[in-house]
């Protein structure tokens, strides 16, 4: 159900940019015949009620959609937008879009269902209530009209006769029926049932059925509302002109006298689909009155204006590429899913999708030349689909694919691994093989190159940086920490290009001393990576000119040569409060950040020098202007190793050698609900401390700390 609303969506805000240039258009042919206005009213019914259309080089939605459509459709809401974590819409109208994404609710990978998925199925229970009340509105109006009608009489053909006073009209669409009042006299019958018998040969029952039906569908859209009343307008204007042109211009005043006598009694039947009367008097004697039949040349001009017209409407833009380029990808990582109590089943773990069923394939095999008997746990996998088909996928655990695949390649094969991190973000096992030395702590940049035909790297592009959260030698794994975008990348461009760099961070860097100034000074080359606190950067100069050496003073800050940035050099904040992230930033805006702190603090960085001169600068917390800066964890293990000393075992040294001073409750852990925080001294000492610790576990173990 809720992929059949998107598709009415789609299908109402294509009507409605057709609709928009219809009152265009219906406002420059208002004083042409309205037969040319009625027949393109068929355009934008077919647009209502038909999802696909032919794609040409003229088609007046290529001014609004750029975009190819998708096997014909014309797409701005994407099919699967209740399953993207960062879901997006691409609507007719320049910069709507932007402030529509904006409001849409992010996906949450971790809960049964992202937000902006209930909230399509509540629309679309909405939307088939809609339906469901005005079908039933129908039904009641047209059950009371059949119970009006058997007080008719047959006078022959497919006339009937009503008794008392009412418009005429006709009703069915397989056989028609014409129903006259018995009040009418002899002209105004003649000119009624003329006009009557007109719509019955050009079949308009028919299209106001299907008027009817589209209204329904597009109930919630107030355009088709209007598209609907104006067809109808024209469709009767149409006919009048038609009695016009079949009894000649003589009989312009008696036609409308006929028609104001008509408008003083109350209409039969009122907006059925099926069964419509004549309604909008004034307007139509006054389209009467003014009526001339135009000359043949220019009644062939509007003819073919209005095919020029009707084929741009009709037509979806083409874009530089068919809907037959459109690739279905997918890329994850094999897992076994998460169910308790059963033999779990072996899923495909995919960013924004979560666990999903390993699809059907024609194909199963290995990207490279490897020993292949089947997927395993760990396998990086791509998942290619039929181009251009529409994938669908099933709300189940696991999801399921609606289509099945062409074929499943393994990429890598190993120690691959993805799980739901905080919230949108994951946490990504790579193989240690990436970046062999790398510790907790550390940032792992990564790169993707670009080759020529040749194999020679052309060019370098910086993805992002992440934070090595652990590192699992056993099982040869290097666990990140990555959003949902960053993961995609990652898994679609390894082997082809992907290259990762390891920074040391914290203590593993060393921050720049009085030795390396003095290899600066004396003009010989400083190359390495190293921690500096800020405190001034030379915009002129392009560099840090005031900065924090661990040896040097205040009185000597003069002194310090110039750190300059190279001309191409890399600069990069880091915009998370308790991870690292780094994303490329330019000069003015590292700069600016930087300064933002220096009321506050002394910004720390990390500076990776090449030849005397900074081609990296990385600055640690773009909120130091807020008093904030990045402190990785580092766990206390004190009490750990205490217990680790065959000394104290059997020892409880916070029970035997600490007394407690004083208890707390407060929230302050992350979880729900309060905590106790128990705040103890060392017995038999003076003050608390580590010095009081040391003492303690050297009079017990003989060992000197």
């Amino acid at each position: 159900m809720e992929q059949l609303f998107i598709t009415i969506l789609n299908m109402s805000l294509t009507g409605s940019v057709i609709i928009a240039a219809m009152l265009i258009v219906r406002l420059c042919f208002r004083k042409a015949p309205r037969i040319f206005s009625y027949a393109l009213w068929a355009v934008v019914l077919f647009r209502l009620l038909c999802p696909v259309s032919f794609s040409a080089g003229i088609s007046f939605l290529g001014i609004l959609e750029k975009n190819a459509p998708a096997k014909g459709r014309m797409e701005y809401i994407p099919k699967n937008i209740g399953y993207q974590m960062e879901p997006k819409v691409s609507l007719p109208l320049p910069g709507v879009s932007d402030a529509v994404n904006a409001s849409l609710p992010a996906g949450n990978p971790a809960a049964s269902a992202n937000p902006l998925q209930i909230w399509i199925f509540v629309l679309s229970c909405i939307w088939i209530l809609g339906i469901a009340v005005m079908l039933a509105y129908s039904m009641f109006s047209l059950l009371r009209l059949r119970k009006k009608l058997k007080a008719a009489s047959h006078e022959g053909g497919n006339i009937y006769r009503m008794p008392g006073h009412g418009t005429p009209f006709v009703y069915g669409l397989i056989r028609p029926r014409i129903y006259l009042s018995q009040a009418l006299n002899q002209k105004e019958e003649r000119y009624m049932l003329l006009h009557e018998q007109i719509h019955i040969r050009r079949r308009d029952p028919l299209f106001r059925t299907l008027a009817y039906g589209a209204l329904c569908l597009h109930w919630f859209n107030p355009l088709v509302w209007l598209a609907f009343f104006l067809s109808e307008q024209d469709m009767e204007m149409s006919c009048d002109e038609a009695v016009i042109r079949q009894l000649g211009s003589n009989v312009k005043k008696e036609y409308s006298a006929s028609l104001l006598s008509l408008a003083s009694v109350h209409p039969m039947v009122k907006g059925l689909p099926i069964a419509f009367g004549e309604g909008d008097t004034k307007n139509r004697i006054e389209n009467v009155l003014h009526y001339h039949k135009p000359a043949r040349i220019l009644a062939a001009a509007a003819a073919i204006v209005c095919v020029v017209l009707a084929v741009q409407f009709l037509a979806n833009p083409r874009d530089g590429g068919s809907d037959t380029d459109w690739e279905n990808v997918f890329y994850g990582i094999v897992a076994y899913g998460d169910m308790e109590g059963e033999t779990p089943p072996m899923v495909v773990r995919i960013p924004r999708f979560g666990d999903m069923a390993v699809p059907e394939a024609d194909r199963v095999e290995p990207y490279i030349e490897i020993d292949f008997n089947g997927l395993e746990a760990g396998d990086l996998i791509r998942i290619t689909f039929p181009k251009g088909e529409e994938i669908s996928i099933m709300e189940t655990y696991p999801g399921q694919f609606s289509l099945k695949a062409e074929k499943i390649e393994v990429m890598g094969r190993g120690p691959f691994a993805m799980e739901p991190g905080e919230g949108n973000s994951y946490r990504f096992a790579l193989p240690l093989g990436m970046a062999p030395d790398a510790q907790p702590g550390d940032l792992l940049d990564v790169y993707l190159q670009e080759p020529d035909k040749n194999g020679v790297i052309q060019d370098v592009e910086f993805l992002h940086s992440v934070e090595i959260l652990d590192v699992a030698p056993e099982q040869y794994q290097i666990w990140v920490n990555m959003l949902p975008e960053e993961a995609e990348r990652v898994l679609s461009e390894f082997g082809f290009g992907l290259r990762l760099e390891l920074l040391k961070q914290d203590s593993k860097v060393p921050y720049l001393s009085s030795e390396n100034l003095e290899t600066l000074l004396s003009q010989a080359d400083l190359n390495g990576t190293f921690r500096l606190n800020i405190q001034r950067i030379a915009r002129s100069a392009r560099g840090i000119d005031r900065y924090v050496v661990n040896t040097l003073t205040e009185d000597s800050i003069q002194e310090l040569p110039l750190l300059a940035f190279a001309e191409d050099c890399v600069f990069r904040v880091n915009r998370e409060m308790n991870a690292v992230r780094y994303e490329d930033v330019d000069f003015d805006e590292f700069t600016e950040l930087a300064e933002d702190g220096f009321s506050w603090s002394n910004p720390l960085c990390t500076l990776h020098f090449r030849d005397n001169v900074i081609t990296h600068a990385a600055l640690e917390s773009a909120w130091y202007g807020a008093g904030i800066a990045y402190e990785p964890f580092t766990p206390d293990t004190w009490y750990a190793d205490i217990h680790s000393f065959p000394e104290m075992e059997g020892i409880d040294p916070l029970e035997t050698y600490y007394t407690q001073a004083y208890r707390v409750e407060s929230d302050f852990g992350e979880g729900a609900g309060m905590e106790t925080g128990i705040f103890s001294t060392p017995r038999a000492l003076t003050s608390p401390g580590p010095v009081g610790i040391i003492s303690i576990l050297e009079s017990l173990t003989g060992r000197r700390f």
